[in-house]
């Protein structure tokens, strides 16, 4: 069975979010090559910008908690406790960062070594623009999705899974009729998939924990 994801697939993982359990264990599968788990190159340095994003606005709300310290610690009564809000603060998002930064390079280690990697190159690229226009796709899904699709041509005979929680751009008709002729079943989110790869693989579901 081929399992499609993109980047976030990869999110979900890095940021610890409330269906990261269900994509580590997608990935399990790959690691015993129980399921070919497959993601474009692109998904691996999108996540990337995220996190660089995210960090960029943690810094500037500790930028404007240092402000306010500043002018609560001539309090004489309120100085000491703000004191230690803002030491507290500086550390959990220092350690915070540190976390994210060690989540992004071991989750996109496990990903090249255990799943197929699907190239961005110029077999692509030359296919991003018809994907874009015939879906109504933004360009940076149109690679993700293009890199699908030209997969699929290849597997089209085996039993396929499109996991992509974009709703807004990929649960509509055009995109699930493109899924459709690839013989791809599309899934909104990673815990129906999760549940469905069982159950095709003849396997107990295992209870997911956390989140």
């Amino acid at each position: 069975m081929n399992v499609y994801v993109e980047s976030n697939f990869v999110l979900e993982l890095v940021l610890e979010q409330e269906e990261s359990p269900a994509c580590e264990e997608l990935l399990v599968l790959a690691e015993r090559r129980e399921v070919r788990l497959v993601v474009p190159a692109f998904a691996l340095i999108e996540p990337q910008w995220t996190v660089h994003r995210r960090t960029s606005e943690r810094r500037e709300l500790g930028r404007l908690v240092e402000t306010t310290h500043r002018q609560l610690r001539r309090n004489t009564r309120l100085g000491p406790q703000s004191q230690r809000l803002s030491g507290e603060l500086d550390m959990l998002l220092t350690s915070y960062e540190q976390q994210e930064e060690v989540l992004v390079r071991r989750t996109r280690d496990r990903l090249i070594a255990h799943a197929d990697v699907l190239p961005t190159d110029g077999p692509l690229l030359r296919e991003v623009e018809t994907v874009a226009r015939a879906h109504d796709l933004g360009y940076f899904d149109a690679i993700m999705f293009a890199s699908v699709l030209l997969d699929l041509v290849q597997h089209r005979a085996e039993r396929n899974v499109f996991i992509n929680k974009n709703t807004a751009d990929f649960a509509v008709d055009s995109v699930r009729q493109a899924l459709r002729d690839g013989n791809c079943r599309f899934f909104s989110n990673f815990s129906s998939a999760r549940a469905f790869v069982h159950a095709m693989l003849g396997s107990p579901t295992p209870a997911i924990t956390g989140g």
